[in-house]
């Protein structure tokens, strides 16, 4: 996979998948290329799959990056000095 990745206001998205000769010494004969891009950044992939196969694992890896790059929201509470257990 190559990646080429900056601060970018945009969300990734799917560019392309393609299908492309399996990688040497990998299994299968049905692999494909997709390209993901946000902005100026470019990352390009192969998986083993059809475009359907591989557009389902795609799609999965880009909300979990567009997540990444919103920063996760936390659902607890940041404990300061007097939070903590009360001596006895």
């Amino acid at each position: 996979m190559t990646s080429t990745l900056s601060k970018s206001p945009l969300p990734f998205v799917l560019d392309s998948i393609v299908k492309t000769s399996p990688p040497s010494g990998c299994e299968g004969q049905l692999w494909c290329k997709y390209v993901i891009v946000q902005g100026d950044n470019v990352i390009e992939g192969m998986r083993r799959g059809g475009p359907a196969e591989v557009a389902d694992v795609v799609d999965a890896l880009i909300v979990q990056l567009n997540e990444r790059r919103g920063g996760k929201k936390r659902g607890y509470q940041q404990r300061t000095a007097d939070s903590g257990a009360k001596p006895a």
